[in-house]
């Protein structure tokens, strides 16, 4: 039989990935600017040293003159000098906290180079309406300017003004008003530039903007119809879904093809239709996720991101669009945060090398790169890069490429499926010839079960096992004599809810009595229609298992007594001399330091002689249970005798166990011990401290530390001394 082939996705990815990559650079590079030469100062810029025809369009950005809640045209604007206001931004954001609702008169004198060719100027859209003059003349207008929310009328169009002769100077009025969004003021700087070169580069950008969201729809229609052909395919759907919600966004900013599409519609409520594409598309790419790669996207996120989505939007449709848009900031936390957790969700992905993680690869690092791109144009660092559906371009150019590649994986797993098929019918004599020699001759029961665990055929295994002939168990009615009914109906209900169990652990009765320890491993069995008709698996004799635990057990029982005291449950004097052995070789090897700690109870006998040997032990189990829980994994704590205990300390200068001594004696000092009579008593602690010396044996180790504990107890009690070198 041969051997089903893995997913080819890293034989595509990189080529289409190297020509996805040039064609949107191709894209993005549309509509570049040129650097203005100055930007205006005072209301004036000078661009006489700027020729159209060899520089391209130029930005008017700058200090334009700026006249608060006023609206005035041209031969209407005051001698005096205005305040100055910087374009493009968010009057916001000028000083004197001016409100987002307001109107405003905008005023920008412009020289340029005499006889130069016919000059346009190009409008992106300016607050939520405006009007705009050159010279004197009224250009035209986008909505209607007012001066509240009723005289208002909100739009968004993309113009291009043709200008008549300007005799080297322009002289440009805006007015501005809003009412209907939260983003209010001088938004996006005119465009100036040679007439028909600015219109050239204006239909190029049209253009690109047009092939773009075509092909984005073209996506999104195809995986559309692939689903009504396979719905049980859910990554189809989610995959046109989340490029419908994208390509309408596109359309309606950007070049803004909807709104040429469709003049007459609503403002508000495409404004409204973007902001519900914004707010689903994370449903949308989530879900899609998902149904690629379901243990690594977990279905809370799918749904908590539905219920945000669904919530926003409701809130949207329902509210004006100056609340709407107030909403944005609060999605972009939501968005934030949920970036992150889509974020370990595909680091999942990678690192456990889930089918076609190459594209997912491939397409997270086109559209990582390209919003990094269009990050450098907002901040002023890249003189283009407007790549925000461009770069969804990429991410669906890759994506496509690993759907299409995963289905070529499904036609051709079902052709293999359909030939392994075909062989296995061919060998299906052989099979059960070997099964059944299999079924007789192996050592461990097999056996099938129906669905209520009566046994319907066993392996001839079973007699060495429980003593029983294959017939007998099969003629038994009451399986009881085998086993618990409970553990019985116990492993049958795994198998049947998990679909098997792999070592389920339980003892069955031999024929003679006794108990066998066994472990099951079962699986459900299902006729060709896919109903649980019963069980099979097979039963493995644990009896050497068992017995090799308990003897491991009583050996471990066996380590414990020779090392550990049994009173205080710390190392005995035996274990300390032979770890403090190999502690002073491992010290005269590496060259390292190593200290010891002595100590004993003060006044112990008169505890034990006042308030009893019961209480004396209480004593001595509490100051081990303390000391131990003080000192480190490397550190060995030994009871050395009656009240005595010793700490081996390795990697320790004096110094350092000195100040361990001193932190142990002030612990236990600070205890307090209730005697068996309920009385409150405390306790302390002399301690002598020495440090190895080279060519020392613990021995002579031991007894510097006991002259240091001497000298302790001499000066008093609870004190910690330092042995003489």
């Amino acid at each position: 039989m041969q051997v089903m082939a893995a997913p080819r996705t890293a034989n595509f990815a990189l080529p289409w990935l190297l020509l996805t990559g040039l064609l949107l650079l191709a894209l993005a590079g549309c509509g570049q600017l040129a650097d203005t030469p100055a930007p205006a100062r005072q209301g004036e810029l000078d661009l006489r040293d700027w020729h159209p025809q060899r520089d391209g369009p130029v930005e008017l950005s700058g200090q334009w003159g700026f006249y608060w809640q006023q609206l005035l045209q041209p031969d209407e604007l005051p001698a005096s000098p205005p305040a100055y206001a910087p374009v493009p931004g968010y009057w916001t954001k000028y000083p004197g906290d001016l409100p987002a609702t307001g109107f405003a008169t905008f005023h920008l004198r412009v020289l340029v180079e005499q006889g130069s060719r016919a000059l346009a100027i190009y409008a992106p859209g300016e607050g939520s309406a405006y009007t705009l003059w050159v010279n004197g003349e009224r250009l035209g207008s986008v909505g209607r300017v007012g001066v509240d929310a009723d005289t208002t009328q909100p739009a968004r169009h993309r113009r291009t003004y043709f200008l008549r002769d300007h005799d080297g100077e322009l002289d440009i009025v805006v007015q501005i008003a809003n009412f209907n969004h939260r983003k209010a003021g001088f938004r996006n700087a005119l465009i100036l530039g040679d007439a028909e070169q600015l219109h050239t580069s204006q239909r190029l950008a049209w253009l690109a903007d047009a092939f773009v969201i075509g092909m984005i729809l073209v996506f999104a229609l195809h995986y559309l119809m692939l689903f009504l052909f396979h719905r049980e395919d859910k990554s189809s759907l989610y995959f046109s879904l989340l490029s419908l919600a994208v390509g309408l966004r596109a359309s309606l900013t950007s070049q803004g093809l909807l709104l040429w599409l469709a003049p007459d519609a609503a403002w508000p409520w495409l404004l409204r239709l973007e902001y519900m594409a914004v707010f689903l598309t994370p449903a949308f790419y989530t879900g899609f996720m998902r149904a690629l790669y379901p243990q690594e996207f977990p279905r809370f996120l799918l749904r908590t991101l539905w219920a945000l989505g669904l919530a926003f939007s409701i809130v949207t449709l329902f509210s004006s669009t100056l609340f709407a848009s107030e909403l944005i900031p609060a999605f972009e936390v939501v968005y934030f945060s949920t970036l992150l957790v889509m974020l370990v969700c595909l680091v999942r992905v990678f690192q456990r090398r889930r089918d076609y993680w190459p594209y997912i690869l491939a397409a997270s690092a086109l559209v990582g790169g390209l919003n990094t791109m269009e990050a450098l144009h907002l901040t002023g660092r890249l003189s283009w890069g407007n790549l925000s559906h461009v770069g969804f371009l990429a991410f669906l150019l890759v994506q496509s490429l690993m759907l299409s590649v995963r289905s070529a994986d499904k036609d051709r797993r079902l052709s293999q499926l359909s030939h392994d098929l075909e062989e296995r019918n061919l060998s299906l004599q052989q099979s059960e010839r070997k099964y059944r020699e299999l079924f007789e001759d192996s050592q461990d029961v097999i056996f099938l079960a129906d669905i209520e665990g009566h046994i319907l055929d066993v392996s001839p295994s079973c007699e060495a096992l429980l003593g029983y002939r294959p017939e007998e168990i099969v003629a038994m009615e009451n399986l009881d004599q085998l086993g618990e009914r409970s553990e019985r109906r116990r492993m049958f209900d795994i198998v049947a809810n998990e679909g098997s169990t792999l070592d389920f652990i339980t003892r069955l009765n031999h024929r003679d009595g006794y108990g066998v320890p066994v472990s099951v491993a079962a699986t459900q069995r299902r006729d060709e229609n896919g109903r649980l008709i019963g069980f099979q698996g097979y039963v493995r004799n644990l009896s050497d298992r068992f017995e090799a635990q308990e003897q491991r057990q009583r050996a471990e029982r066996l380590e414990q007594i020779a090392t550990l005291d049994p009173l205080t449950r710390c190392f005995n004097r035996r274990y300390f001399q032979d770890a403090s052995t190999r502690e002073i070789a491992r010290a005269g090897r590496q060259g390292s330091d190593l200290s010891l700690i002595l100590f004993d109870l003060d006044h112990f006998k008169r505890i034990n002689d006042t308030h009893g040997h019961a209480t004396g032990d209480k004593v001595l189990i509490s100051i081990a249970r303390l000391v131990n829980s003080k000192i480190r994994s490397s550190d060995v704590l030994a009871r050395y005798g009656g009240e005595e205990f010793v700490v081996m300390l390795p990697e320790t200068q004096v110094d350092q166990a000195l100040q361990r001594a001193e932190d142990l004696r002030a612990q236990v000092e600070s205890v307090v011990i209730e005697t068996t009579k309920g009385e409150r008593i405390g306790v302390t602690v002399s301690l002598g401290v020495a440090q190895w010396q080279r060519g020392e044996s613990l021995t002579d180790l031991l007894e510097r530390a006991d002259r240091a504990l001497y000298v302790a107890k001499k000066a008093g009690r609870n004190l910690a001394r330092v042995a003489e070198a």
